[in-house]
């Protein structure tokens, strides 16, 4: 039929379900006081021309707003009498109305969730801020922002959650580390998973009670120790007494014990860093005169644009060649301003094509800092199938000489480097 079509049941539920969706965080800020409710959807009657060329179809829509005016649904149908020429006087729906959030969530089949949602801002509202229209806009606005967490987290979590910020309130420059806090259930992985919901539930307290600190649960980091090898002999530590020839080839140190290994112009002092993805590859590096190498452990390389000593210096990155490997080389290079890749070509992709699997993470987005080489390896990985190779399949014989032309390319350019400590022929260090 030309003109506006009719609104059937079913149709005005499916609006009525994106409402809720957009909705939901103003309607749980502002329930109670409820300003602009009833709320009236037309549902574009049919004109006499329309009635005319179909009567069985608006009979048809008539009849369903008939039984869906039952009394059974928490709406009401407005009817309207008609007079339409050749088919006589007719009640016709015209609108309906809705008088309050929860019987939107009824009908769009949201009931459990209204409940649950509307429940815990009158439950914070209350503990909060006895019940006031600023605590409850402040608690929903809060809800709302973490609103996937709030509707995942199970009663026994949510009620673990506000006692967390009920301590952490109390306690705001605590300093402890995360497993120190006297609050059962509490661990290293319960506040990964709700760290969101924590921390923006905190600000709402603390925003209605005027205490300072926001978001910052003020609690101790615990630094996360990363290996090194020193492959340079020459600039191993060694303890007092320890004997020569027994210095420390692998370190595991905190990032903080790390920046201060060397101060500026200490001497003897690294000339090329490696940063190696994963450890085990780390731990088969051969020696290299005036080289260490950091394992680089995931995305966590922002520690590289942290130490002093290592600022200047030229950064070799060995990682898998996959879109996540990619993707850490891109971050890096955010970080430091002289990174190479090595064996992350196309050339280490055919020799090893074999040993490929299938990649979890085949698409990374937009990377702005690649090479024209890298990003055309990226996306060989993508035309082959989205695969991945992992640094520890590529042969040792393929990685080794590879790894040693490229600290020599990179020490040389810098100028910090002596290429005249390898013998050409072997690539071994004299």
């Amino acid at each position: 039929m030309p003109g506006t079509a009719m609104r059937s049941p079913q149709e005005v539920r499916e609006l009525l379900a994106v409402r809720y969706r957009r909705g939901v965080v103003t309607w749980l800020a502002a329930a109670g006081t409820a300003p602009n409710w009833p709320v009236a959807l037309p549902l574009h009657p049919p004109t006499a021309a329309q009635a005319r060329r179909d009567p069985a179809h608006v009979a048809s829509w008539i009849s369903a707003w008939e039984k869906a005016d039952s009394g059974t649904l928490p709406w009401r149908v407005n009817f309207e009498e008609r007079a339409w020429s050749g088919l006589g006087r007719q009640l016709v729906p015209v609108r309906v109305e809705i008088n309050e959030p929860r019987a939107v969530a009824q009908l769009t089949g949201n009931l459990e969730d209204w409940d649950l949602l509307n429940g815990r801002v009158n439950h914070l509202a209350h503990q909060w801020g006895a019940d006031t229209d600023a605590a409850r806009e402040a608690c929903a606005t809060a809800v709302g922002q973490v609103l996937a967490a709030v509707r995942k987290c199970d009663a026994e979590n949510f009620d673990r959650a506000l006692r967390v910020i009920d301590w952490m309130a109390a306690h705001p420059d605590s300093g402890m580390l995360l497993r120190q806090v006297p609050v059962e259930g509490m661990d290293t992985k319960w506040l990964e998973r709700h760290r969101s919901l924590v921390q923006t539930l905190l600000a709402a307290r603390r925003e209605l009670d005027a205490l300072p600190g926001g978001r910052d649960l003020g609690l101790r980091q615990e630094t996360r120790p990363r290996d090194v090898i020193v492959l340079d002999p020459a600039l191993r530590p060694r303890a007092p007494g320890m004997p020569a020839g027994s210095a420390i080839r692998h370190l595991r140190i905190d990032s903080e014990q790390l920046a201060a290994m060397w101060t500026a112009g200490s001497r003897p002092a690294p000339g090329v860093v490696v940063v190696c993805e994963n450890r085990q590859s780390l731990l088969s590096l051969p020696d290299m005169e005036g080289v260490i190498a950091i394992h680089g452990g995931g995305y966590a390389v922002d520690v590289m644009g942290a130490l002093p000593w290592a600022t200047r210096l030229p950064l070799v990155y060995w990682g898998d060649l996959d879109q996540d490997g990619f993707a850490i080389l891109d971050r890096m290079r955010h970080h430091h301003g002289d990174v190479t890749s090595v064996l992350m070509d196309t050339a280490t992709l055919d020799r090893h094509h074999s040993l490929c699997v299938p990649d979890p993470h085949p698409q990374a987005g937009r990377l702005t800092r690649l090479t024209a080489a890298e990003e055309q390896t990226r996306t060989a990985l993508l035309d082959r199938g989205g695969v991945r190779l992992e640094q520890e399949r590529i042969a040792w014989d393929w990685a080794e000489p590879h790894l040693r032309a490229a600290v020599v390319a990179v020490g040389a350019s810098a100028g910090e480097y002596r290429a005249d400590h390898y013998d050409d022929s072997s690539q071994r260090v004299i």
